[in-house]
């Protein structure tokens, strides 16, 4: 499945407050999910990467996310700060900012943000935090402003 197929689940969810129209649409998504792929679609449709107790976490936080949406955006981290602040989500800035660069994402598909994400969230050690910041932003650049958002 395309990465941007499940971004539209997720918007689609997002809107949705009804608990048996959420079931529905999380069906419909499970139903045209790849088995391969089925427990990335849930890992990345609850915000998380891996069960708790592996504890794997991303550890990008809102100021690395700032961070990593000015390089991958080419924009001035106060401009950034700005429109969060004017917006209020991050993951809105992540969209806004994708729009004015580009209308259309890549083709990665879900496995390959999956594992790109993972790979971020494993990185550490001496430099980490910089590592992560550009591999964020390349993924970034990658996809399209729906994907980004969600990502």
């Amino acid at each position: 499945m395309q990465f941007r197929i499940l971004s539209s689940y997720l918007e689609r969810l997002e809107k949705t407050a009804s608990r048996l129209e959420i079931t529905r649409i999380l069906t419909e998504l499970f139903m045209t999910s790849e088995v391969s792929e089925i427990d990335k679609v849930v890992y990345l449709s609850l915000g998380v990467l891996a069960p708790n107790y592996e504890g794997v976490l991303l550890n990008l936080a809102e100021k690395m996310m700032i961070r990593t949406l000015a390089a991958a955006y080419q924009k001035d981290t106060d401009e950034v700060v700005g429109l969060f602040k004017k917006i209020g989500d991050i993951g809105s800035v992540a969209q806004e900012l994708s729009k004015a660069s580009k209308e259309s994402g890549g083709s990665l598909s879900v496995t390959d943000v999956y594992e790109k994400l993972l790979e971020i969230a494993k990185d550490g050690g001496a430099g980490s935090a910089e590592r992560k910041i550009e591999k964020m932003a390349n993924l970034l650049e990658e996809v399209g402003p729906l994907d980004a958002r969600f990502i």
